[in-house]
């Protein structure tokens, strides 16, 4: 899959990022981050706008398989307080209550972040 987007990339004209970098932005994308999101992520490789990242996933986005939402009946969310050193963490974890599966998990210094 990933080796099919970066030929795609490549095969378009006019290309001043990596393929590999357009290939990855999208499979971020398409798995949950938001655009600007995967920019920032990827901002230690190359810099490019957000509006980027939504043009190169409007390319490719026949090529990455179709992810289909699962029904829950019951999701828990569950905070933790942690003491890291001198500070204090929170912990957010949101877990499907059939399967056991954690479906997210979010760290911040406090309660609001």
């Amino acid at each position: 899959m990933i080796e099919t987007l970066i030929n795609r990339f490549e095969a378009l004209k006019g290309n001043r990022k990596s393929s590999e970098i357009k290939a990855l932005s999208c499979i971020l994308y398409h798995f949950g981050l938001s655009y600007r999101k995967v920019a920032k992520a990827l901002e230690r490789f190359e810099r490019f706008s957000h509006q980027s990242v939504k043009d190169w996933y409007r390319k490719a986005r026949k090529l990455l398989p179709v992810v289909k939402p699962k029904h829950r009946k019951a999701i828990a969310v569950d905070e933790t307080k942690i003491k890291l050193e001198d500070e204090q963490l929170f912990i957010w974890e949101a877990i499907d209550m059939e399967t056991r599966e954690v479906i997210a998990v979010h760290v911040s210094y406090g309660r609001r972040n």
